[in-house]
């Protein structure tokens, strides 16, 4: 059903038009508005409709028939929900209530005017409803007899009243406050107040409330006992109701003049002005009117001598007062019934419902017709349906129905049938239809499911839960009902029982799916335990073969930097020997020749001297050359019994460095590399001499094969700074650097820049800077422009 919330300026001159004849003119403005209502629905112009249902209440309430209104304002009162406006939804409440407060309907007529009042205070909320409302509420106070209240609440509307231009509205206001001071017998000021009202109401034209200003006049003067000015007063006052046909307003004027009548002891004519008045109350449904016109029957017939007719008047009269407070007090009636366990109460329903063992326990299948059938109980409705909507939200499948004898067959419900209603699931809110055939987002689902099974008023509450999205409907066959409050509250308690008992179902399906998976978890662990202790078992294998395997690197790795000290000394060895071997042949071949001479008595003087010479000379070279030899072997024998043992001892570090260095120096590529030593002699150290030669080997080996490699004017440089007990050692090259990508792991083993070495030297250098001379090494390098690393050590070996 498409609608439009703008109204054209034509149509929104015919409203103005009834507007300002209604009071005047209530026959002719009701026929017009019932036409304007009609053309609203045809051109579906929702906001012509509502200001349209709204002034329709209006004009019947002041004919008297404000029941005959109420369906066409539950109408808009959806209406204005739908669309929001909250200004608008004010209006028809207060329309609403009144309705209901006509027909002695105090509660349902006092839930919405608070409602009303609630909405007026909104942002852009209006002045004028605010005080209806609050009017309102002091004529409910006032019907139940507390006049004290009900003047505070007259007041606090009459403290609004220039806030607005409505001297309508500022003649109602006085004239319930100059009724509540009428009650409290403050004579005078209710005549003030009534006279007020009065002037506003002959002076803009106001026939109603003139009549009622008339009216409520001579009740003052009948208080004072001036009866004939009273009749004149109510004289008055019929002639403006008469020419309005101001029907509420009529019957307690007649009522007015019966008593004046029988004060006058004229008995019998006030039986005559009483009748025509109880057949307008009865016509209008004005209860406690017509309430009070039987017991001021009963009363007249009485005096009369006509017992039957009075006794037969009072029976109507109780019986009517004995509805009116049935309805008012329902609420004490309720806690009487429960104190009494007559029956059981909508709440103490609503308890038992949710403490029922199939909600806690029960599968849909057990507790959806729970639920429906409690709903039927507690709404008095014959019809309870549950739906699902799809996955893919394309269709509607009936769950359950309490009316499944009549249908047994499940329906479907699909989008295309009713794209209206499928569109409105989004919104994810309850939709409380009074007209379903005329409500923007059920009438096509009226249409096609609700007007052929006889439903017109539905209510429909959403439930959604995990990937469910549950539909509860209640739907009222026969004709409209406009739901109230307290019903729609009970809807959606309902509600949330269903889906609490949809949680508790989840609930249990998971449980029972944890148990399952909790069972194969065991078996599984179970299982795991096993492979685990199996994959244990090879790890530990594999672990001990791998540290055999790097034990075995790592003594290889030892021996070779071994190898490379002796192949250093073997360099050094080569040159003395060499050249004492050649002195020693030179030496032999010289002793040979004497020795031939000698034979051959060929010697001579000079040759012997000669010979002597050479052989001193050469003597003399071969004791050096050996010598420096012997030396040489006495520095790789103390290098080498400190590099291949673990022996602690004292030692110079100066000294012990050079040594190394001298070794090692055979290994430079030329003379433009060198290794350069900034050290102090008077450092001393008690560690491990050997631990210290080898990590300084393997860095000294680094830098001549990785950063100096191909490159020109090589420089190692090794520095030591003595910094209280301890000492740092480093060692800086300036060659190719360490890429970025490689710093962080060059102390871990394996890692080379080639394949042509272990990788295992630092690894080794730092294990044996840790474990053997409590210290540390650090790496700091740049690529292309230096490596430096220190070593920092206790000068004093732990």
């Amino acid at each position: 059903m498409p609608n439009s919330t703008t109204m054209t300026d034509e149509l929104a001159a015919q409203l103005a038009h009834i507007q300002g004849i209604y009071h005047q003119q209530p026959d002719l403005a009701r026929q017009h508005c019932e036409q304007l209502i009609g053309q609203a629905r045809e051109q579906h112009a929702t906001l012509l409709q509502i200001h349209a249902a709204e002034l329709y209440g209006k004009i019947m309430d002041h004919m008297g028939e404000p029941i005959s209104s109420r369906n066409l304002l539950y109408e808009a009162l959806q209406q204005a929900q739908a669309i929001h406006n909250f200004k608008l939804e004010a209006r028809v409440c207060e329309q609403i209530a009144r309705s209901y407060y006509t027909a002695g309907d105090y509660p349902t007529a006092l839930q919405n005017w608070l409602r009303c009042i609630e909405l007026s205070e909104f942002k852009e909320g209006e002045a004028s409803v605010w005080m209806l409302a609050k009017v309102g509420v002091g004529q409910v106070y006032d019907a139940l007899g507390e006049c004290q209240t009900a003047l505070l609440f007259h007041n606090k509307a009459l403290s609004r009243i220039g806030e607005v231009d409505d001297p309508y509205l500022h003649a109602k206001i006085l004239i319930n406050i100059g009724v509540v001071q009428l009650k409290l017998d403050s004579l005078k000021a209710a005549e003030e107040a009534l006279t007020q009202s009065l002037d506003l109401c002959l002076k803009h034209d106001f026939p109603d409330y003139a009549a009622t200003s008339f009216s409520r006049l001579a009740e003052i003067s009948l208080k004072e006992n001036a009866l004939d000015q009273a009749m004149e007063l109510l004289g008055n006052a019929l002639h403006y109701a008469r020419k309005v046909n101001y029907r509420w307003g009529e019957a307690n004027i007649l009522h007015n003049m019966a008593l004046i009548h029988s004060r006058q002891h004229d008995d019998q004519a006030a039986l005559e002005r009483v009748f025509i008045a109880q057949g307008i109350a009865r016509t209008a449904q004005f209860s406690p009117v017509l309430m009070r016109l039987h017991q001021s029957a009963a009363r007249f017939a009485e005096q009369t001598g006509q017992i039957s007719l009075a006794i037969s008047e009072l029976k109507a009269g109780i019986a009517l007062q004995t509805h009116l407070q049935h309805s008012n007090q329902s609420a004490e009636n309720d806690a009487l019934v429960r104190k009494t366990n007559l029956r059981a109460s909508t709440s103490s329903k609503l308890v038992d419902l949710a403490n029922h063992h199939l909600i806690e326990h029960g599968d849909s299948s057990d507790f959806w017709p729970l639920i429906a059938q409690a709903g039927c109980d507690i709404l008095q409705l014959d019809r309870v349906s549950i739906w699902q909507l799809s996955a893919n939200e394309v269709q509607l499948d009936n769950l359950y129905c309490s009316e499944q004898r009549l249908y047994p067959a499940r329906l479907t419900l699909y989008r295309e049938q009713i794209p209206v209603f499928f569109s409105s699931l989004a919104r994810k809110q309850a939709t409380i239809a009074h007209d379903a055939e005329h409500h923007h987002y059920v009438w096509d689902l009226a249409q096609h499911y609700l007007l052929p099974r006889q439903v017109h008023s539905v209510m429909i509450f959403q439930l959604q839960y995990n990937e469910r999205q549950i539909l509860l409907m209640f739907e009222h066959q026969g004709t409209q009902r406009n739901w109230l409050p307290d019903e729609v509250q009970y809807g959606h308690q309902l509600s949330n029982i269903a889906a609490r008992a949809l949680s508790n179902e989840d609930r249990r399906h998971f449980q029972d799916e944890i148990h399952i998976l909790n069972a194969r978890l065991s078996e599984a662990h179970t299982e795991l335990e096993q492979r685990v202790e199996e994959r244990t078992q090879v790890l530990a294998q594999s672990n001990h073969e791998l540290e055999q395997a790097m034990h075995q690197l790592v003594q290889t790795e030892k021996m070779a930097a071994l190898g490379r000290l002796v192949s250093g000394i073997a360099s050094e060895l080569v040159t003395p020997l060499e050249e004492a071997l050649l002195y020693s042949q030179s030496l032999n071949q010289s002793s040979t020749q004497i020795a031939r001479q000698l034979a051959d008595n060929a010697l001579k003087k000079s040759d012997l001297l000669g010979m002597v010479a050479t052989i001193h000379m050469q003597s003399s070279s071969i004791e050096q050359k050996i010598a420096k030899a012997s030396e040489l072997v006495s520095q790789f024998k103390l290098v080498a019994v400190d590099t291949s043992s673990e022996r602690r001892r004292a030692f110079n570090l100066y000294q012990t460095v050079q040594d190394l260095v001298r070794i090692l120096s055979r290994s430079l590529a030329g003379p433009s590399q060198q290794i350069l030593l900034a050290i102090d002699p008077a450092i001393e150290l008690d560690s491990y001499p050997g631990a210290l030669e080898q990590i300084l080997t393997h860095l000294i080996q680094n830098s001549l094969q990785h950063g100096l490699a191909g490159r020109d004017n090589g420089m190692i440089e090794l520095n030591a700074q003595q910094i209280g007990q301890q000492l740092v050692l480093s060692c800086c090259d300036n060659g190719s650097g360490i890429a970025p990508g490689m710093l962080a792991h060059v102390m871990e083993p394996f890692v080379h820049g080639d394949q042509a070495h272990s990788g295992l030297g630092l690894y080794i250098s730092s294990n044996l800077a840790r474990e053997v001379l409590g210290g540390r090494l650090y790496v700091e390098s740049s690529t292309r422009q230096y490596t430096l690393i220190k070593l920092e050590i206790p000068l004093r070996a732990p």
